[in-house]
């Protein structure tokens, strides 16, 4: 394998798939089950075979929604709120597969838990709405790490592919500076100027 199939290989595996952001379509399970008994039970002791509908909420004593569990033309989803009605957690299922997002006490997402063809993946964001974590496992290379600074810009990415582990650092514009690696070969290090041009390279 000469270096440049090496580090385009790198590269190629060094990609993590992100999913962007969804609207909240909420709801809780458990109080789905406890109000399909409430609804569904007769005084007689007979059940309706089946209680239909699209949306269920459920509020507190101030009438304020605190769980959804809804279903549109984009999927399946349970969310809820805390006691000032921002969300806190939504969990949903859509043609990509499920995925669980978590916010803070001001609504922001800061983390995420999914699975998508490619495989699953967990993000965490800071208090200021940039994600500075990615983790995943790629079906077709296995798992990787991307770090990413304030900007929400990938700093610096580890992965584990059939051939062996790698790392990389990445510069503020996003160029390529460094790939350590260690093959059958052996362990190498690449160094790239700021143009993405290989400089040197040990052993």
């Amino acid at each position: 394998m000469t270096t440049e199939e090496r580090i385009e290989r790198l590269e190629r595996s060094l990609i993590l798939e992100k999913r962007g952001n969804r609207w909240m379509m909420g709801s809780a399970l458990l109080i789905l089950g406890c109000l399909t008994i409430a609804a569904t039970t007769k005084p007689s002791g007979d059940v309706v075979p089946e209680l239909r509908a699209k949306q269920f909420t459920l509020v507190d004593d101030q009438g304020r929604a605190r769980a959804k569990l809804g279903l549109d033309k984009n999927g399946l989803g349970l969310g809820i709120n805390d006691e000032n009605g921002i969300p806190r957690a939504v969990l949903f299922v859509d043609a990509s597969g499920p995925a669980l997002n978590l916010y803070d006490e001001k609504g922001k997402v800061r983390g995420r838990l999914d699975t998508v063809k490619g495989g699953p993946g967990l993000y965490l964001w800071d208090n200021n709405g940039k994600e500075r974590i990615g983790l995943g496992v790629k079906d077709q290379s296995g798992p990787v790490i991307i770090l990413y600074d304030e900007n929400g810009k990938p700093r610096g990415k580890f992965i584990t592919i059939k051939d062996g582990p790698g790392m990389c650092l990445i510069d503020a514009n996003g160029n390529l500076r460094a790939i350590m690696t260690e093959e059958k070969e052996g362990p190498a290090l690449y160094m790239f100027d700021a143009k993405g041009k290989a400089i040197w390279k040990a052993p």
